[in-house]
Formats: structure tokens, C-alpha cells, sequence
């Protein structure tokens, strides 16, 4: 009730004045794509984004998924209409997330049914941009908005892709803006989390009073330029015309004052969007409102049906990284579903962490909770208490997670789960014989699925990499990649073939593993398989080290740590650092190499990873001898050599280092790994 009385106090005293001209939007994300590769995860949403922020500031909308060229036109020419028939001093908004693409300087959405072959494919089977724009222009509305958060990474046959990357430049049409996602020419994001940076930013922006379109729309560019780091730079052609601005939220500069607590009580009042009022609350942390709003958010997400299972798809993206397997999601979700049922004011409070993202808080108190009421728990309890413990640290921090799931096959022998996620935990800390030997308990235990054969099968051939059974792991992951491919399993098909690369590369039959990985990467960047992704970036880099192309070599390090650093995987970004410092060290750079070593350091032994420690140390020993301080290169390979334990080997090249460096050691002793 006293959202609604401030809500009529607002509107009483004239702060917000409803849009007199008709208002009429259609939105369109195309998502499932019926060619192989080509689906993008977040148009959907972020159409649905889009159109909440919309609704808020009083257009009428039409929002559409997944259309193939005859709907994709008739969306169109439906648009066109609806503007015509509501006169002169209508406002349209055109918004398409999806895939576009460029063809002897001419603009083409792609629908979900188009398979094209060659140029003149595309001509046929997509509908040109400029098609709704001669719409427009027969609807003669005062003022037009088309907005393309497309060109997302490019998944066209080569012989498609004459026009390059990114779309064309785009031409001022009287009356009419057009925002692109992305600058000409250039590919745009479509996001690590539930939506893409641009749409993200554009309904942020929508809802603020005061703000110009053209100004609203700089806003939006400067925001997604900051939140991507300048690797996307969204592009305006403003053709509007008339002597006042229109604005979305109102033009009323005495609004803008009170713009924060204004448009939070708006949102909360008319927006039935939880994911729009969140983008409003980390854009104003401050607002006077937010409790209000906060309450409108838990409202949403309480309710039965649609909302509450976007709660729990909240709740799993927080945990889930972009390339999850499906045996893992759907672990996740179970226990997520089970959080959201649950009265229990320990699973209330986790859920509310995991929903605020705040995934180490969560973690902590489970932890807390698991160690204080351990022998007070039965069988049951502790069991699912530490499958979430384990499923919500299992990318956040392994030595728990691993802590977690050893823990659970002490109560629970029989856990197929557990034992699949102690497989790569234990490969993860090189403990080769403990990955074995569970993924030979996981096969006794499998329910029979074929996903899950294959994923063993998966496992199997990395755990013989490690092993340096080479010949023997690539046959075993080509045919499961085979495998994969065949049931349309493409997340585990991508992981087969990186890894069956992997293999190539140590056995080093070079060419073979650059050709596999450069057909794989463009397709796993644009599927967000990201943990794929980077041991292709890694292999690259390192493939380019052992030829001794050092230039080749650091933009796939440079690469494979901004994308470890976005996804947030603390292991794989140490490793990272160490490679590109020693790069630094063979070009020279000394103190360069010695920062990034430190900073491997640093995050291995917060991720309490000995492995990781001990090739820190060799790197600084490294840097210091080339600085010539050799005595404090030897006191610092002789603490690496007290990280040694017997789940790790040194490789040759690592014995040829501390030979190099003059320095004694028992590690000089040891044969072994990579």
C-alpha cells in the first residue's frame, strides 16, 4: 500500500506525465538457430529484457522468439502497420538480438531456419534491414528507433562471408535512429551472464527520466565500452528530427533530480520484470527506494510458475559457469529447486546469497553450518549438505569442493555425481592415480546413459594424456567426439576434440593440432564454451612457445587470460600469468617476468594449489639468476622443492631449468611429467 499512495503522490504532483503519442515497439531475439553451432544463448532474454524496460515507459509491445524468414518479414510488415494506423505522431522502437550480417554493404537479420551456403543464399533467405526501413518510411510516424544488438560472432560459411565481419556502415535516415551493438565492421558480445553488455545497458537507461534519446543512447555506448573493456563500442546514426528531444522516461528536468527513487517506484510498481529491477538496483546501489524495490523483486520471485523458476535459473547462473555440462546443470538445478522449497532457515539464507551472487558467502556458510551440526546430521542431511557444498565450490575453490565430495563418498559409497566431479578435481591437482581410480568406480555406477559414457570416455582420454599414453588417448577422444557429434551432444564434442588436440600438439604433430583448434575456436567462443575455449588458447600459445615464436605466442596467452579473468577461474588464470612471464623472461624483461610469477603465486596459494606454488617459484628463481642474484635463486628453488609431494612429477624441461640455474636439488633426481 505505500508503494502505491508514493507511486499517486509521484504522478499527482506532475514528477512523471504519461507519453501522450502512441507508443509501439516490436521485439525480436533469435536464439535457436536451426544450424548446428549457430545458437546463441541470450537473445531470448534479452528481448524479453528490452521489453519490460519498454512497457515501463509506456510503449505497447510485441515481443517475439526464434523466427524464421516468412515470420521474420511478417514481423515487418506488422510493425510498419501498427505505426501507420496510429498516425503521424507515433514512436516506434525496433529492437532484433541475433545473428546479421553484411553483404556488398547492405544489412541482413538472420533467421532461425536460414542454412545459406553462399552470398546469394543469404540475399534469398534473410530479410534485408533496409526492407524495414522503406516500411518506416511509408508509416510516416514523427519518430523511429531500430535497434540491433546482432552481429555477435559470425557463425557463416567462409563463402559467406565476403562482407567481413560486424555489419555495414549505417546511413541517416530522416526521422529514424539506428544503434548498433557494436561499432561498423566489428563483432559485438553476447554476454558471460543471462544477457548481452548492450542490452543490459539499454534497459538500465530507458527507464531514466530526463535523458535525451541521443543522449541516452551515449550513455548506453559508454556503459558497455566500460563494461567490455573497449573490446565493443556500440555505434548511433541519428537522423531525428524536430525542434524538442523525445525521451523515453520524460523529459522534465526536475525530474532528473529524483530520477533514482522516481523510477525505482515506477519499476516497482508497473515492471513485472525481477531481472530489469535488479539491472536498476546495481546501477543505483544508493537509491532511497531500494528496500521498496527489493521487496517488488522478492514478490516477483516468490510467486509460483515462470517467476519462480527464473529464481532458480538466477540462482544456477551464479554457480554454473557458460560451458557447464549437462550432468552438472542438472545437479545444480535439483539442488537449487531443493533450496527454493525448503523452510529450513540455513537453505533460506543460501538461497539468498547465491540470488545476490555473493557465491564465497554462500559457500562459507554452508561450511560453517556443515562443521557445527556434523554429528547432530544424519546420513541424508550430510549428504546433501555436501553435495551443495561441493557443487556450489567446484569452480570457486577446488580444494573445498574436493574436500566436499571425498567427504560424501564416505557417507554415500555408492554417489555416481561425486565421483564424476572428483575425476577432474583430482586431474586438476595433477593426482593422476586418484583420477583413475574414480573414474573407474564411475563406470560401475553409471545409470547407462549415453551422454554419460561418453563423458567417461572423455575423462578416460585426458586421464591418458596425463598419462603420456598419447596414440592411445587421441583414438579414444576422436571417437568419443564422434560419439558426440552424432547425438548432437555439442558440449561434450567440443571437449572430446580440444583434448584429442591437446594430445596431437604433446605428440608433436603441430599442424594437425593448429588445423582442429582453428576450426574449433570461432565455434566455442560462439557457443561460450569457455573452458574449451581456453585449453585451446593455451595449446596455441604454447605450440607457438615450442617453435620459439614468441610474437605468435603472447596474443593467445594475452587472450587466454582475459577470458580466465572474465569467467573467473582462479587455477587457470595463474596459469596464464606464468606463461606470458615467461615470455617476458626469454625477451628480456626480467622485472615484467618476476610481477607476473608474483601474481601466480599469490593466487595459487590462495587457491592452496602446491602444483601451482612450485612452478611460481622455479619462474621468480628464474628472474632472479637473470638478474644475477643466484644465491636467492637457489634458497627459492629450494623452497619449491619442499612443495614436492608424491602426487607430483617434474618433466625433464623442469630438471633442465634447475640444472641451468647451478642450483642443487633432489628434484635434479626425478624423471617424470610434463
Amino acid at each position: 500500500m505505500r508503494v502505491a499512495f508514493i507511486l499517486c503522490l509521484i504522478w499527482c504532483l506532475g514528477l512523471v506525465t504519461p507519453a501522450t503519442a502512441q507508443r509501439i515497439a516490436t521485439i525480436i531475439g533469435n536464439s535457436d538457430y536451426t544450424q548446428r553451432g549457430w545458437d546463441l544463448p541470450n537473445p531470448a532474454s534479452d528481448a524479453r529484457l528490452v521489453a519490460a524496460a519498454l512497457e515501463a515507459v509506456g510503449f505497447e509491445t510485441e515481443v517475439l522468439t526464434d523466427l524464421g524468414e516468412s515470420d521474420l518479414e511478417a514481423a515487418f510488415i506488422r510493425h510498419g502497420q501498427k505505426l501507420k494506423d496510429a498516425g503521424q505522431e507515433s514512436v516506434g522502437f525496433f529492437y532484433y538480438a541475433g545473428h546479421a550480417i553484411q553483404s556488398e554493404g547492405l544489412n541482413y537479420l538472420i533467421p532461425v531456419d536460414a542454412a545459406p551456403r553462399s552470398e546469394a543464399d543469404v540475399w534469398a533467405q534473410a530479410p534485408r534491414l533496409g526492407q524495414l526501413v522503406e516500411l518506416l518510411s511509408i508509416a510516416g510516424n514523427q519518430a523511429n528507433f531500430i535497434v540491433l544488438d546482432a552481429c555477435r560472432d559470425n557463425p557463416m560459411p567462409m563463402s559467406v562471408r565476403s562482407g567481413g565481419g560486424g555489419l555495414a556502415t549505417p546511413e541517416r535516415v530522416r526521422g529514424t535512429l539506428i544503434a548498433y551493438a557494436t561499432a561498423p565492421g566489428k563483432t559485438a558480445s553476447d554476454g558471460l551472464g543471462a544477457n548481452s553488455p548492450y542490452s543490459a545497458a539499454l534497459a538500465t537507461y530507458l527507464v531514466q527520466p530526463g535523458l535525451a534519446a541521443e543522449t541516452m543512447f551515449r550513455r548506453v555506448a559508454t556503459r558497455v565500452e566500460r563494461d567490455t573493456n573497449y573490446a565493443q563500442q556500440p555505434w548511433t546514426e541519428s537522423g531525428l528530427r524536430g525542434e524538442t528531444d523525445f525521451c523515453f522516461a520524460g523529459c522534465d528536468e526536475t525530474v532528473s533530480t529524483v530520477s533514482a527513487e522516481t523510477v525505482a517506484l515506477q519499476l516497482a510498481m508497473k515492471s513485472n520484470s525481477a531481472d530489469l529491477l535488479d539491472a536498476f538496483l546495481r546501477s543505483y546501489p544508493e537509491a532511497a527506494s531500494r528496500s521498496l524495490v527489493e521487496a517488488r523483486v522478492d514478490e516477483l520471485r516468490a510467486v509460483p510458475g515462470p517467476a519462480r523458476t527464473l529464481r532458480i535459473e538466477a540462482a544456477v547462473d551464479t554457480i554454473a559457469s557458460a560451458d557447464a555440462l549437462p550432468v552438472d546443470m542438472r545437479m545444480l538445478r535439483a539442488i537449487i529447486s531443493r533450496l527454493a522449497q525448503s523452510e529450513q532457515d540455513v537453505d533460506k539464507a543460501i538461497l539468498k546469497l547465491l540470488e545476490e551472487g555473493n557465491l564465497d558467502a554462500a559457500i562459507k556458510a554452508l561450511q560453517a553450518y556443515y562443521d557445527d551440526n556434523e554429528d547432530a546430521l544424519g546420513p541424508d542431511e550430510k549428504r546433501v549438505m555436501l553435495h551443495q557444498i561441493g557443487a556450489f565450490a567446484a569452480d570457486a575453490d577446488m580444494p573445498v569442493a574436493r574436500e566436499a565430495y571425498e567427504a560424501l563418498i564416505d557417507v554415500a559409497p555408492s554417489d555416481y555425481y561425486a565421483h564424476l566431479r572428483l575425476i577432474r578435481l583430482a586431474r586438476f591437482t595433477h593426482d593422476i592415480g586418484a583420477a583413475r581410480r574414480y573414474l573407474e568406480r564411475a563406470r560401475t555406477l553409471s545409470p547407462g546413459r549415453a551422454e554419460d559414457a561418453i563423458f567417461l570416455d572423455i575423462q578416460d582420454g585426458t586421464i591418458r594424456v596425463y598419462e603420456d599414453k598419447l596414440a592411445e588417448a587421441g583414438e579414444i577422444l576422436l571417437g568419443a567426439a564422434d560419439r558426440a557429434e552424432a547425438a548432437g551432444l555439442d558440449r561434450l564434442e567440443s571437449q572430446a576434440r580440444t583434448n584429442a588436440a591437446l594430445s596431437f600438439a604433446i605428440r608433436g604433430e603441430h599442424e594437425t593440432a593448429r588445423e582442429m583448434l582453428e576450426e574449433l575456436m570461432p565455434w566455442q567462443r560462439q557457443r561460450g564454451f569457455d573452458r574449451d575455449l581456453g585449453v585451446a588458447l593455451s595449446t596455441m600459445g604454447n605450440m607457438a612457445l615450442l617453435e620459439d615464436r614468441l610474437d605468435a605466442a603472447r596474443p593467445f596467452f594475452e587472450a587466454y587470460v582475459a577470458l580466465e579473468e572474465a569467467t573467473g577461474r582462479p587455477h587457470s588464470l595463474a596459469t596464464g600469468y606464468r606463461q606470458l612471464a615467461s615470455i617476458d623472461l626469454k625477451l628480456g624483461h626480467a622485472d615484467v617476468a618476476r610481477a607476473g610469477y608474483l601474481r601466480s603465486l599469490e593466487l595459487s596459494r590462495d587457491m592452496d594449489s602446491p602444483v601451482g606454488e612450485f612452478f611460481s617459484l622455479l619462474g621468480i628463481a628464474e628472474t632472479q639468476s637473470a638478474a644475477g642474484q643466484g644465491e636467492a635463486a637457489c634458497e627459492t628453488v629450494a623452497r619449491a622443492g619442499l612443495l614436492y609431494g608424491d602426487d607430483m612429477r617434474v618433466s625433464p624441461s623442469t630438471v633442465e631449468t634447475i640444472k641451468g640455474l647451478g642450483c642443487p636439488s633432489d628434484l635434479i633426481e626425478v624423471s617424470a611429467l610434463d
